[in-house]
């Protein structure tokens, strides 16, 4: 790996935020080390997956299970759909 690519990995990997890559299908193409300290899997366990097969989101003040964050912003053809009281739940 070049310079460049050691400092973006470093900076990728050192954000306190969960980001999780996926392609339009909401397949995971790349994952940063917060995301998988949340949902406590390795980055083998991630990669090539569906993120629904991952991970899925419930509203924390009901418990109901969300539509999942790709298929919303797909959906509305947005480029970043959030939720608030969110709570993620890992699938193993």
């Amino acid at each position: 790996m070049n310079m460049e690519g050691k400092i973006m990995s470093l900076a990728w990997n050192s954000i306190d935020d969960g980001i999780i890559v996926t392609d339009p299908h909401g397949i995971i193409m790349d994952i940063n080390l917060a995301a998988l300290e949340m949902m406590g899997i390795g980055k083998q366990e991630a990669m090539g997956r569906l993120l629904d097969h991952v991970f899925y989101l419930v509203d924390e003040d009901t418990g109901k299970a969300l539509q999942h964050m790709c298929e919303k912003t797909l959906a509305e053809s947005a480029k970043v759909i959030q939720y608030d009281n969110v709570k993620l739940i890992g699938v193993k």
